[in-house]
């Protein structure tokens, strides 16, 4: 509660929010060593939504920990839906030597498993992305513009929530902050198109 009020009273913290899941099992996150339970996890998300204005909020989930089943898989589904993350970094287990989760050997999961179950997770963040970006238009969102399209006058960027905004112009480059109306969303992009500041003319 005190770090989210010292973020709110300070104006340059966007609204984005890296929150790492890791998975919705309690019973993986004690054999991942975390120190946090998945209804801690979901009490610091709702914290958040209720602090901040539609806050974008991203994660990190590992597909395919050694004994992740496909009921430890459902509990991390859940939180998903929960969480409404609108982008998800979804990792297969990789075994590190040394490390006791490369010993459980017998606990672990079938390539094939994984790579359903990180396909299922990015179905779930793109449904969401999609649902969250549409909440925003005929908005304006302020665009840190990072790069031209390989062809045209295409531009795109990231904006304070995070998702990107792409943009025609001839006029701003990589660097620039340039604020946009958002006018169209589509299942993998959002397009916008510049607003211009009215000029005020005193008489």
């Amino acid at each position: 509660a005190e770090l989210i009020a010292i973020l709110k009273s300070h104006p340059q913290v966007v609204p984005h929010f890296h929150l790492p899941l890791q998975s919705g099992s309690d019973l993986l996150l004690r054999r991942m060593n975390r120190q946090y339970t998945r209804d801690d996890f979901m009490r610091m998300v709702d914290e958040v939504n209720a602090a901040f204005d539609r806050p974008a909020i991203t994660t990190d989930i590992i597909a395919g920990f050694p004994g992740e089943s496909s009921a430890e898989f459902e509990r991390t589904l859940e939180v998903v839906d929960h969480a409404k993350f609108i982008h998800i970094h979804a990792f297969s287990f990789s075994a590190r030597p040394g490390t006791a989760a490369a010993r459980w050997t017998g606990d672990f999961v079938h390539g094939e498993v994984v790579k359903e179950r990180i396909a299922i997770l990015n179905d779930r963040a793109r449904n969401s992305s999609e649902r969250y970006r549409n909440a925003f238009l005929g908005e304006t969102v302020e665009v840190l513009v990072e790069a031209q399209e390989a062809s045209g006058d295409l531009r795109h960027g990231r904006c304070e929530r995070y998702f990107d905004v792409h943009f025609q112009s001839d006029e701003h480059g990589a660097g620039e902050a340039v604020k946009l109306r958002i006018n169209r969303v589509t299942s993998t992009r959002s397009f916008g198109v510049p607003v211009r500041r009215s000029l005020r003319v005193v008489v």
